[in-house]
């Protein structure tokens, strides 16, 4: 998986006497720098190198720091090797830091410093190569780095530089030709032992014979030896190497736009070597996400792994259940259409029921709220096909005329007929017999004979009258005959 577009392509770099060299990928770019007497850079310099390497970086503000590995020059370097005891993590870096103290001037804490593990081990004792430089030496070039929004890892260039002999396994030396001075490195079995700086350079060629050999005794000179640098003087450089005896020099070709070190920089991380990191004791800057470690891209993958598992997880469970719910769904309709076998014929009965239930007691409700006072009602004959007739005594004729009113204003009758109106022996009452029908059931929907929760409530207390179960004016109205 490539997180490419998370972490970018780290930026290699080397600060040399008096130029900055930045290589990413094809691309280059060289800075200028101006150096005060004291070594140091000026304000002006750090302010346009820090803009410059920016802009080189384009990185974007939701991307993590860009890692850089920067090549730091031989002044000030020191190299030693130990041998000391096997040890656990903890346990070896005290006795590292021991060995420290004793065999360089300054203390750790004073030091920028970092280790590497040798071949060659003796029984019972780990061979290591230390390299340490003060700490002001790097401090300016990491405030530098870190203004540009980089994490920077610092590295001698003397000893990535080796890995661009062929014969680093023998006897050898190195000169990285500069200015008015050389960088001279010296490696045996593959390994750098000393690094020195001495006079001589592209501008002064003829020095470097008597700087070569006060440097190193004639017993000591190495028979093969690389050039690189300062392509302008390089031929001039070479004579007079070669004036030395034994000395076989070589030039090293180097791609434009790139320097010795970077070049043995990428031939590391191409190898998978594994540098000299120097380090500080003390940590001041914040912790910061690199995403080019081989452990965090594994992570990485679980994580993005687990998300796509989490976001399919939905999809694969439809698909992986959808015979068994649709084997529960087939059940569930087969057990529906068996409980409506069962239950359609009971309910289309008990419906049956209820619309052809005659309403008897809506029938002789209403009667009651239409007969005056002091009417005695004789038996009411009533039948399912609606036919009524009933048998009442009244105190005068206008009374049944009342009675009769009411009934018709009710919608609930029709063919409401008095059909017999005879006095009684003591001529001060009426006999009476009505005849009537039931009105269609749509025309009687809008009756009723009970009082509603909120009709209840509104009903004074004590009072056991009914309600008027007289239809609304909104109420069907019965056709007219």
């Amino acid at each position: 998986m490539d997180f490419s577009i998370i972490n970018q392509e780290p930026v290699l770099l080397e600060f040399s006497a008096g130029t900055l060299t930045a290589v990413r990928g094809s691309e280059s770019v060289n800075f200028p720098l101006d150096r005060l007497p004291s070594g140091g850079l000026s304000a002006a310099c750090r302010e346009k190198v820090t803009a410059g390497l920016q802009q080189f970086v384009g990185r974007k503000q939701w991307q993590p720091r860009v890692r850089a590995i920067c090549a730091i020059g031989a002044a000030g370097l020191a190299l030693r090797r130990f041998n000391l005891p096997v040890a656990s993590g903890e346990e070896f870096q005290r006795l590292l830091r021991l060995k420290i103290e004793m065999e360089f001037p300054l203390a750790p804490e004073e030091l920028a410093w970092g280790w590497v593990a040798l071949s060659g081990n003796v029984s019972g004792q780990r061979a290591v190569l230390v390299a340490a430089v003060r700490k002001d030496v790097v401090a300016e070039y990491a405030a530098i780095l870190a203004s540009a929004r980089m994490q920077t890892v610092f590295t001698p260039a003397a000893l990535v530089r080796s890995e661009l002999c062929e014969d680093s396994a023998a006897a050898g030396a190195m000169l990285e030709v500069g200015g008015t001075t050389s960088e001279l490195a010296i490696f045996n079995g593959g390994t750098v032992v000393s690094v020195r700086i001495i006079a001589g350079g592209a501008a002064n060629p003829e020095l470097l014979p008597g700087s070569v050999l006060k440097a190193i005794s004639p017993d000591g000179l190495a028979k093969k030896w690389f050039v690189s640098g300062n392509a302008a003087g390089l031929d001039q450089v070479l004579a007079q190497l070669r004036r030395i005896e034994p000395v076989a020099a070589e030039a090293l070709t180097i791609p434009a736009g790139k320097t010795s070190a970077i070049l043995g920089l990428e031939q590391c991380r191409a190898k998978s070597i594994p540098l000299l990191a120097l380090e500080t004791s003390s940590k001041t800057t914040a912790a910061r996400f690199d995403f080019s470690g081989t452990q965090t891209q594994f992570w990485l993958r679980r994580a993005v792994a687990l998300l796509a598992v989490l976001l399919l997880l939905p999809y694969a469970e439809a698909l992986l259940l959808q015979p068994l719910v649709a084997k529960k769904y087939a059940a569930a309709k087969a057990e529906q259409a068996r409980l409506v076998s069962v239950v359609d014929p009971e309910l289309r009965f008990l419906q049956f029921l209820k619309q052809n239930q005659p309403p008897y007691l809506d029938a002789f409700f209403l009667f009651a709220q239409a007969t005056p006072p002091g009417v005695r009602l004789d038996p009411v004959t009533l039948n399912q096909r609606g036919e009524i007739s009933l048998r009442a005594v009244f105190q005068n004729a206008q009374q049944v005329t009342d009675f009769r009113s009411k009934l018709n204003t009710g919608g609930y009758f029709t063919n409401l007929v008095v059909e017999e109106q005879s006095p009684t022996p003591d001529r001060q009452r009426l006999n009476v017999r009505i005849s009537a029908r039931w009105n269609v059931a749509v025309l009687r929907a809008g009756l009723k004979s009970e009082l509603s929760p909120s009709e209840s409530a509104k009903k004074p207390a004590g009072d056991l009258r009914p309600a008027s179960v007289m239809p609304s004016e909104k109420s069907p109205k019965p056709p007219t005959p």
